[in-house]
């Protein structure tokens, strides 16, 4: 579980929504990931690699 790793040490967490006709859990037989939302979710991954490299915005 995520909030035992953030006892620890700092640290983020996002969802990516992926819509999809039918709402599966991420842990069920039946999900089906939307390959359409990959380049959004390394989008968002990017930006915040970026802003923590660069917090001041350089």
């Amino acid at each position: 579980d995520f909030a035992y790793f953030v006892e620890k040490a700092p640290g983020t967490m996002f969802r990516l929504g992926i819509g999809g006709e039918v709402p599966m859990l991420t842990h069920n037989p039946g999900f089906n990931f939307a390959d359409e939302s990959l380049p959004m979710g390394i989008a968002v991954l990017a930006k915040y690699v970026v802003n923590a490299l660069n917090p001041k915005g350089k």
